[in-house]
């Protein structure tokens, strides 16, 4: 109801009737009501079942993704009033912004991974959503461990550098990082044969 009263003392007022078709008034829509975030899936391209660099205590929803992987995530953002969600999800991996697409209530957000715009390390995933009232949630729902660096050799130990046929040679090799599917060979300087250590 809007009252008014001018300087003579003249009052009137006007009251909104939803079953009336000459409203001077227009209805107020209060909404303080979060929107919502469900049917989170994140995935990588890196299917590597080998060491996890950043270790095996992460909770929640985790991938690998080294230089030159996707990730990719998809989720539903739902807004229970009747205003909607028309701006897109404000998405992060660490500190780098992922680019998002709508359709309807569902997102799909994706990113490659490369040593330019990520750092080594284990990455928060971070969605900010937002209704069309202002009401927002921003929301950790995973983590990505970024491995772009390439292992490499810090210390090498060659035993027995000279050895004849059957003989038995050790070769320790340390590396930066913790590796698997290592593959070792030495190449014979004359005939170019090659010994494969197991």
């Amino acid at each position: 109801t809007l009252s008014m009263e001018d300087l003579a003392g003249n009052i009137n007022s006007y009251t909104f009737d939803p079953g009336s078709s000459n409203n001077i008034l227009s209805p107020i829509v209060l909404d303080s009501t979060n929107p919502v975030l469900s049917n989170f899936s994140l995935s990588s391209s890196n299917t590597n079942p080998g060491v996890n660099p950043c270790g095996e205590s992460e909770t929640g929803i985790h991938v690998k993704a080294a230089d030159g992987d996707t990730v990719t995530m998809t989720f539903t953002g739902t807004d229970t009033s009747t205003n909607g969600i028309n701006a897109l999800p404000v998405v992060t991996i660490g500190n780098q912004a992922i680019a998002c697409v709508q359709n309807t209530t569902q997102y799909t957000c994706e990113t490659t991974v490369d040593s330019a715009n990520f750092s080594d390390g284990l990455k928060a995933v971070q969605i900010a959503l937002t209704d069309d009232a202002g009401n927002s949630i921003n929301q950790t729902e995973g983590s990505v461990c970024v491995d772009t660096t390439a292992p490499s050799v810090v210390n090498r130990t060659v035993y027995r550098t000279s050895a004849s046929r059957s003989s038995d040679l050790r070769y320790e090799v340390y590396w930066s990082e913790a590796v698997d599917n290592l593959t070792l060979t030495a190449t014979h300087q004359t005939d170019g044969s090659i010994l494969e250590f197991p």
